[in-house]
């Protein structure tokens, strides 16, 4: 039995031509997103509130996760002006501001798996063949002490939402060519929070080992970021596309699912501060004349992509511990006054040439220590991809083309997760374990980025 998540919009827009130059367009949207339900009618068991944990309780069978909030309205604005029509020399300033819901179902569909929907049953000191009673699991169940954990939603629970605004100044340089300076910013309010709380000290309704995933509005993200793009079109067989961002990124916290911390200021977990991106074609022209050289030779055509990047943020963790309001937490380490954060060393023995420093921290348990969060920096990224290309007619419409692709042109090693946890020693802590690719779930091991080199040949038949 899953979730049915029901989620209803409307929306208005029209546009205005203020003059022959400049519109404007203007809009506004309402989304109404219910909590989520049930084909059959059965609703996940949630907490009656979640201000006193020390007194709540399941409440009443067919409770609504929260209540439903209607006031869902987004207005948004966009203007485009071309300041200057001289052929060749366009300017053409482009703006827009506006407001984005976000649905939270991801979390408004956390209940359908824990109490009163899931049931486990332990065994010990089995011996094969299992008797025919271990496969039968008890039925689910929502009495006290509750055999799951429990899931409970602010009654009270808004969508989450951005502010997003940007201005950028596009200017042609010529017929072929133009370049782009912008300025993109976003403000998250009222993200979720779903915090674990395990208050069995405090609550008897609450078994050991079972506690209660608190789902809060209690979250916020700011984005700024400087973006400049130049794009040289298709001319002489040569086409360009290239741009670079700075940005920066901060939040209280960084992820939609569960968070084992305390919500603390800092430089989210995706701040990249500098990306470069650049891509190039072209295609070779045939050589004039007759003969085996000119077929040869001409109608070869080249692609490469490059990008760069600075290093993403590392938090730091220590051992799990229940804090006195009940969540359970991983005890963030002291910084130890003086000692330097990284240690470089050969490539051969410290992949990368670089790890972070051990001594630098002191390991505490049961509180909070004084490092701040994310307060390291892993390790940037760059690759360089190509490809060789040629076409070939056949006949009428019929053509093949061969094509030869390196990614990871150069076996640039790109690396990706760290040892962060005090408990990996000083052996291993701040080491990089492995490459990004394999960070990033390996998707594919060609095109995944931040692998080892490889090559791929292929022909493709067009008509």
């Amino acid at each position: 039995m899953g979730s049915r998540l029901d989620r209803y919009s409307v929306f208005l827009q029209d546009e205005w031509k203020i003059v022959a130059s400049t519109t404007l367009s203007y809009g506004i949207r309402w989304d109404l997103n219910p909590p989520p339900a049930n084909g059959n009618g059965r609703l996940p068991a949630v907490l009656d509130q979640v201000g006193n944990l020390a007194t709540a309780q399941v409440a009443p069978s067919g409770t609504a996760l929260w209540n439903t909030d209607y006031r869902g309205i987004a207005p948004r604005f966009g203007l485009a002006s071309q300041l200057r029509k001289t052929p060749g020399r366009e300017t053409v300033l482009r703006a827009g501001v506006g407001s984005f819901f976000d649905t939270g179902n991801t979390l408004g569909s956390l209940g359908f798996v824990y109490l009163g929907f899931g049931s486990k049953q332990s065994y010990s000191n089995l011996s094969m063949p299992f008797a025919s009673s271990v496969y039968v699991l008890p039925a689910a169940s929502t009495a006290a002490p509750y055999n799951q954990a429990v899931v409970g939603y602010d009654r009270n629970l808004r969508l989450p939402y951005s502010l997003q605004w940007n201005v950028s100044l596009e200017q042609a340089l010529g017929v072929s060519r133009s370049f782009t300076l912008g300025y993109v910013g976003s403000s998250g309010k009222r993200l979720l929070n779903a915090q674990f709380y395990n208050p069995r000290s405090i609550n008897p309704a609450f078994s050991v080992g079972n506690g209660a995933y608190i789902i809060t509005n209690s979250t916020w993200s700011d984005y700024n970021a400087l973006q400049a793009q130049f794009n040289q079109k298709l001319s002489r067989g040569f086409q360009l596309l290239a741009s670079m961002t700075w940005s920066h990124s901060s939040d209280n916290r960084s992820t939609s699912f569960i968070n084992y911390q305390p919500l603390l200021k800092a430089d989210s977990d995706f701040d990249i501060r500098t990306n470069f991106q650049v891509a190039a074609t072209y295609n070779a022209p045939k050589p004039a004349g007759h003969g085996v050289l000119p077929e040869v030779v001409g109608g070869w055509a080249i692609d490469l992509r490059a990008f760069a990047r600075t290093a993403a943020p590392v938090d730091i963790y220590g051992s799990s511990y229940v804090a006195e309001d009940g969540t359970q937490q991983y005890a963030r380490p002291n910084r130890v006054s003086g000692v330097p954060l990284y240690l470089e060393g050969a490539r051969d023995v410290i992949p990368g040439g670089k790890r972070f420093n051990f001594a630098a921290f002191q390991a505490v348990t049961g509180t909070q220590g004084n490092a701040p969060r994310n307060l390291l920096r892993g390790f940037g990224a760059n690759e360089l991809d190509g490809a060789i290309r040629r076409e070939f007619a056949i006949e009428n419409d019929l053509r093949l083309q061969f094509r030869v692709e390196a990614f990871n042109l150069l076996n640039h090693p790109n690396f990706g997760a760290i040892y962060n946890t005090m408990s990996a020693g000083s052996g291993q802590f701040g080491m990089a374990y492995n490459t990004l690719n394999t960070a990033l779930k390996n998707q594919s091991a060609l095109y995944q980025q931040g692998g080892p080199r490889s090559l791929q040949l292929a022909i493709k038949a067009l008509f």
